[in-house]
This record gives C-alpha cells, structure tokens and sequence, in this order.
C-alpha cells in the first residue's frame, strides 16, 4: 500500500498526516501543535522567514514584516515579499520559512523512504477559492510533490471517516449536512449518500464573520460596536468584521475573567484599541447578563441559517449532520442542535480532529473525481482570465483617468506659470526703479523662462541686461580709481591718492568715496604737521651734535625715526652721532691710559700731591678700584708730618679694603726704601696703564658710556 503525505490547507493553517487508509496516521507536528499556522514574519535582520500563530497578532496589528491571510494573497501571482534585497513571488514563503522541508523530513522519517517526489493528497476548505486552490497545487509539483488528489472537500472525508469506523448506516438518496466553521466562515455543505460514498449535492452556501464562536462573536461585537460608538473610526460593515475577527483572539480570555466575576459584576475590558488607531485606547464595561443575551441571540441565528438551508436543499430532511470547528463546541449549540436533530445524528468535531480526518483519503476511489479537477482547472482558467480582465480594464481606466490628470496638470501648470511670470514682471518693475537691477533681472530670467512667448518679457530682459552691462563697466571703472587711490593711500602718498579718488568721484559720487577723500585730507593734514615737527627735530639734533648734547640727539633721533622710519637725515645724523661717541670714547681712553701713567710717574716720584690731583681727575673720568687705592696711599702720605722724614712703619701689610690685598703686598712691606723707591723694574705691572684693563672694560661695559664727557 502507498504512503501519501495528506494536506487539509485551510485559510489561516495546514493539517498535516502522513498515512495509506490503514491504521493510525503519523500526524505531524509543529513545536506542539498540530495546524502549521500561516502567518510569516520576514525578519529583516537576519534574512530569515519562519511561520506560526504567535505572528497573527503582530499581523492583525498591521505591524511590517508579518504576512496573513496566504491563501487569499497568492490569487494574485504577482505578488511578492521582499529577501535580502530581492523579490521573490509570495508562495516561496513555504520554500524559505521551512514548511515544505519539514513536510518531506517527516515523510521520509516516517515511511523510511526517499523520494523524489512526494505522492500527496490535498483537500481545501471551502473558504479557498479555486484560483488558490490551483496556484497552491500547481506550485507544489514544482516542488516535488506528486499531487494524486485536490478535489475531495472536507465535507465528504467527514462523512466517509464515519463510514469506515461504523458511526453512520447511511441510506441511498437521503441527505445528510455539513457545517463548517474552521476559519472566520460559516459554511453549509449538502451531501448525498449513493454507491458506498458521501457525494456534495448543489453549491456550498457561504456567510462570512459568523465561523467565530457565538458568545466570542457576541463579546467581540459588543467592543467594537462601544468602541466605535466612542470614536467613530468604523464606517463600514466590513471593517467591523476585520477589528472583530483581530480581537477574537483574545476573546477566550476575557471570557475566562468574565465568568470568574462573582455575581453580575461587570468587567472591563481596559486600553482596547483599534488597528488604524492603536494610539487612541478606551475602557468598555461588559455586563456578563447583555453577554449571555447576546449569545443567545446569535445562536438564534444559527439555527435560523441551519433551517434556512435545510427548507431549501433539503426537502427530503437530513440524516445527519456534522460540525467541523471550535465554533460548535459550546455546550449551548450542542445541545440545541441534538434537540433538533437528534444526538445519534449529530457529530462535533474540534479544528485539530481534521487531522485524523484526512487519514480516510487514500481509502476514497480517486478515480471518481478526475471531471472534478477539470472543472476546478478551467474555473480556476475561468477566474484567472476574469481577473486579469478587470485588471486590463482597470489599467485602462486608469490609464484614462491618468490622461485626463495629466491633461488637467497641464493646464493649471500653464496657469500657475503665467500668473508667476507675471508676478516676477511687475516685481522686476519695482526693482529696476528702486535700482536694484540684480533682482530684477533674475525675477526676469524667472519670467522668461515660465512664460517663453512673451515678447515683451524678453524685451524688458533685454534692456535690464544691457543696464546691468554699463553698470558694471561704470563699477569696474569706479573700483579701478578706488583701488589706485587706496594703494596710495596705504603708503601715505595722500596727494597722489587724492587725485585717484577724484576720478573715482567723478564716475560715481557716493557716501564711500566722498568718505575715503576726507580720510585722505585729514591723513594729508596729519602728514605736513609731522612734516614740519621732523624739520624742526633735525635743527634741534643738529644743534645738539654741534654742541656735544649726544643724549639729547640720540632721544631725538629717535624720536624722528619713530614718526618717519625711513628718514634720511636722521639716519645719517644717528651716522655721525656714533661717529662721535666712537671718537669720544678713544679720546676718553687716551685720556685715561695718560692720566695713569702721570699717575704712575708723580707717585714713583713721591709726589704725592700731584698724584692725589690726578687721581682725582682719573676718578671723575672713571671708577677704578686700583686709582682708588693709589689716591688712598697719596692721601695718607700728603697728611703724614713732614717733620717725619723718616718714620719706621709698622710691621704687616696693607691691604686694600676694596681687594683684600694680593698683587700689590709687596709695595706696602715694612720695608722703607721699598715704599718710597719701588724698584721700576720689579713693579711695572702696578704701574703698567694695562694692569686693570679688563677691570676697566667690564666697568665700561656695566655703566654704559659717558656720552656727556667732554674733553
């Protein structure tokens, strides 16, 4: 017997088993639970697709990434989803989320077999149209599964699984009904038992939004009606349905919290929002009694539907009916159903019991429906080409209607054009009189350009660019003076620069250069007056040199330099006041060196008065620390009695405060005959000019030069 991988592919999940008719099929199961929920999230970061329930919220909230409502979506072939950068058509979704690699894993698990390509049998709900029905199909076999069967419904392996486990004892010709209810649709299916099998009889009556369980449907009916009541954010039915069926969801547990409430205490229902406006939130006040009443009412409507069908294509009656869904689970339509039909008669089935269902399928003689996937073939041709009709035909009408936009942009564009062209005219007008020609001409270009056949708009451009050509002659004149008057006027050529400014003012007479000319007078002022200072400091250094003033003549030489760096005279006066202090300082140290050596010559001659005189004239030239010492011994000399002519002097030596002694110690021994007639021969370097000679210079260098000394 031959394995099959069975698929009941509803509009929201797919069942899956793996079975031959014979014993229990392998179910296959996904992290826990049986429907493999056809919700995508398409995440962005990691380039991944993965598939389940926990994405329909996030896809009822109309978050991005998230896809619902497959089967639905892929009548159209066009449509894509996006991965890593590239579209690809909206069906991969089962090829990259995984779906199509864990159905072959487990059938090759299960029956220890591997295929190239998978028999499968496939069974939809009634919800799928037959568009959907064939893209799904059709891309299956490109993928490796080998499609035995897809046209048996649900309704008929129901039936048939009663059948072969002996629940029903059918009658040829009587009826029996269907109600379905495995998506947010309602269905009501007709069968006719004939020749061992369950046949559908007539066409499958469909109403939307009343697949949900009635007191779910009752409690969510209720929000949405408050809550728009509240905000009006609802117009139509159909967007009723929707926020309806995104709350259903939560619906079981807000149930759970209502029945808890002890008594007739209200519950509320806190931050309910809707998907358009997930921002605006209120709280609704559920009453549990208005809940239970609204149950019944929707119960009420059931039956009055199951009747209604019935009366019309049943008139034989029913023998028996079956429920497939959550929906039928409450006891409440449980037990009003079996009071209308009968208990053996009615059989419930949950939403994941089609997964045992479907294990009847290889059972069924296939061969029987081979007309049946024609009809669905050229239906689905059929709608197919329907749509790609309205397609052409909405193409063409937009196509008609974009002509007539087009056409219409048109000619408010040509309308906006003139009325802007017409505005940047009378704007260039007003600027060209308040002599602002640059704006003008642009608002002109501006103009010409909006309004291109308007020849007196050229014309006007025309002239403004012939005003705006002299201009900028006149400017580039003006700017010529101007720059030559102020490069003058930077090296304090102030005559030369006014005259520069005069053409300047004479081509444009204006604010600026009517200013620099002032700046220049005043500047030309300022010049003779220090003119005539520096010719009055020249006489007055020139007097100074005659008169052998060089401090004076130095401040100001100085002083005229700063006022006229480049002044020749005093240059050359600054010249000849080196040249002086130069001539001075040798004639000071000609000066110094002879008064040393009659310095020298009165003392060796005892003459000690003399030698105090010129000791003194030596010490008003220069400080000298040895001539101090000299004029100290002549002083002591002059004042000794003259009566003494020859006093014993003290044993020891005399030093000089000033230097501690040293050199000298010998000129002051004991030794009388040494004292008065020094040997010249054994003290030339006492008496020598250039014994203190590198005293005299760091003295020199330490004061300065006695520029006021006059010999």
């Amino acid at each position: 017997m031959q394995n099959y991988l069975i698929l009941y592919v509803d509009m929201e999940f797919i069942v899956g088993a793996i079975g031959t008719g014979y014993g229990n099929p392998h179910i296959i199961n996904t992290g826990g639970d049986i429907l493999q929920w056809l919700y995508f999230f398409n995440d962005p970061h990691q380039h991944t697709v993965s598939f389940g329930k926990k994405y329909k919220k996030h896809y009822m909230d109309g978050e991005v990434n998230y896809y619902g409502k497959f089967l639905h979506s892929i009548e159209n072939k066009d449509a894509t989803f996006s991965l890593r950068h590239a579209d690809y058509p909206l069906l991969e979704m089962l090829e990259v989320s995984g779906m199509l690699k864990m159905w072959k894993t487990e059938y090759g698990h299960t029956t220890q077999s591997a295929l190239e390509t998978i028999p499968t049998l496939l069974t939809f709900s009634s919800s799928i149209s037959d568009l959907a029905k064939q893209n799904f199909v059709d891309y299956l076999k490109v993928k490796g599964f080998d499609i035995n069967s897809y046209t048996i419904p649900l309704s008929e392996l129901v039936l048939q699984k009663l059948l072969v486990e002996g629940e029903v004892n059918p009658v040829d010709g009587k009826s029996s009904l269907m109600i379905e209810a495995t998506n947010a649709t309602l269905h009501f299916t007709k069968l006719v038992y004939h020749d061992r099998y369950f046949l559908k009889d007539g066409d499958v009556k469909s109403i939307q939004g009343k697949g949900i369980d009635p007191r779910k449907r009752a409690l969510c009916k209720f929000l949405v009606g408050e809550m728009n009541s509240l905000t009006g954010l609802l117009s139509t039915e159909e967007e009723k349905e929707e926020e309806i069926e995104r709350l259903e969801p939560q619906a079981a547990d807000w149930l759970k919290r209502i029945d808890a409430q002890s008594g007739n205490r209200p519950f509320i229902v806190r931050n309910l929002s809707f998907r358009r406006a997930k921002h605006i939130t209120k709280d609704i006040l559920v009453n549990k009694g208005n809940l239970e009443s609204d149950t019944g009412r929707y119960l009420r409507y059931l039956i009055d539907e199951y009747n209604a069908f019935k009366d019309e294509c049943c008139s034989n009656g029913i023998k028996y009916c079956c429920f497939v869904g959550n929906c039928f689970l409450s006891d409440r339509i449980r037990e009003e159903f079996e009071s209308i039909i009968g208990r053996e008669n009615c059989f419930f089935f949950k939403t994941t019991d089609v997964a045992d269902i479907i294990s009847v399928y290889p059972r069924i003689d296939l061969q029987r429906y081979a007309d049946e996937e024609g009809r669905i073939k050229a239906k689905a041709e059929a709608e197919a080409a329907k749509q790609q009709q309205e397609k052409d035909a909405q193409q063409k009408r937009e196509e008609a209607k974009a002509k007539e936009a087009e056409a219409e942009k048109r000619k408010l564009e040509e309308e906006r054009r003139k009325t802007e062209a017409s505005s940047a005219y009378l704007r260039a007008l007003d600027l060209d009189r308040q002599g602002n020609l640059a704006d003008a001409a642009a608002n002109m270009d501006n103009a010409v350009n909006l309004a291109p056949e308007n020849l007196d708009y050229r014309k006007f451009a025309d002239y403004l660019s012939e005003k705006i050509k002299k201009q900028k002659d006149t400017v580039a004149l003006y700017k010529k003076y101007l720059s030559s008057g102020d490069k003058y006027f930077e090296k304090q050529e102030f005559e030369k620069a006014l005259v520069e400014y005069g053409k300047a003012k004479e081509v444009d007479d204006n604010a600026e250069i009517r200013g620099k000319i002032i700046e220049c007078n005043v500047g030309f002022k300022q010049q003779m007056k220090q003119k005539e200072k520096i010719e009055g400091l020249l006489i007055e250094i020139e007097d100074s040199l005659k008169s052998r003033n060089l401090f004076a003549a130095e401040r100001k030489i100085g002083e005229v330099l700063s006022l006229d760096p480049k002044n020749t005279t005093a240059k050359k006066f600054s010249d000849n006041l080196h040249e002086i202090k130069n001539k001075i300082e040798k004639e000071k140290i000609q000066k110094l060196a002879e008064l040393k050596k009659q310095l020298n010559d009165a003392m060796f001659a005892e003459d000690w008065k003399n030698a105090l005189h010129i000791a003194d004239e030596y010490l008003k030239i220069q400080e000298d620390d040895e001539i101090k010492l000299k004029k100290t011994l002549a002083q002591e000399k002059v004042t000794i009695p003259q009566k003494q002519n020859n006093p014993t002097p003290k044993k020891g030596k005399l030093k000089s405060p000033a230097n501690g002694g040293g050199q000298n110690d010998d000129f002051f021994s004991d030794k009388p005959e040494q004292m008065y007639k020094p040997n010249r021969n054994s003290n030339d370097d006492f008496f020598s000019s250039d014994c203190n000679a590198k005293s005299t210079k760091q003295k020199q260098s330490s004061k300065g030069t006695n520029d006021d000394f006059d010999f």
